[in-house]
């Protein structure tokens, strides 16, 4: 009787943790950390396009999402992060550094806006409207927030990895909120965080 108690509370466990975590938020793009195949074809690399801001090409949404107002899905950066570069290994597409997040920092105006989004539960989504004064080209970058590894997500403010680590487990990540966008490692690599991947040229 006891082995029949201990196997079912098993299958009911491994039943909850299968499940997504996000799927309240799912229509606006958000996943769970990608414990899943990252294969090129799966990331949507394959579809996605860019645009060029200070003499870089930005994709013009978050990885996991399917429009640039949709937060997409959220990564570690010593689990997934590291992957999704070797993954990504000769498509021309990949994680930005330090510096060109800089570049982006210093060379472009943002512009903290409402995006509207007209769904059954989000009228708009707040996040940051960067724009190339040279040429005009424009990205925009949603507030998904952060999360950890079994808790829920963390609404508000920008954060996006770098494919740059600072020192023991600590990787530079782009933050940003209403008024304010900097460069920072305050936060330790096992937080999910959002990722926007840049495109090399030379492919």
């Amino acid at each position: 009787m006891k082995k029949i108690l201990y196997m079912a509370m098993l299958v009911a466990l491994t039943s909850f943790a299968s499940c997504d975590r996000y799927d309240d938020t799912e229509e606006m793009g958000k996943g769970g950390y990608a414990d899943h195949e990252l294969t090129p074809g799966y990331l949507g690399v394959d579809t996605m396009s860019y645009v060029e801001l200070a003499g870089i090409n930005w994709a013009t949404h978050n990885l996991g999402a399917e429009r640039p107002e949709f937060y997409g899905n959220y990564y570690s950066w010593i689990y997934d992060a590291t992957r999704i570069e070797e993954e990504l290994a000769g498509t021309g597409w990949r994680l930005p550094t330090m510096k060109e997040f800089q570049t982006l920092i210093d060379s472009c105006e943002w512009t903290h806006i409402e995006m509207p989004m007209y769904t059954e539960d989000y009228w708009y989504i707040e996040g940051c409207e960067v724009k190339d004064s040279t040429n005009g080209n424009t990205i925009f970058l949603p507030e998904a927030g952060k999360a950890y590894p079994g808790r829920d997500v963390e609404n508000g403010d920008g954060y996006y990895w770098t494919s740059n680590i600072q020192i023991m487990k600590y990787a530079w990540y782009l933050n940003f909120g209403d008024h304010w966008h900097k460069m920072s490692a305050g936060k330790d690599y096992y937080t999910e965080m959002s990722i926007r991947l840049v495109f090399d040229s030379k492919y």
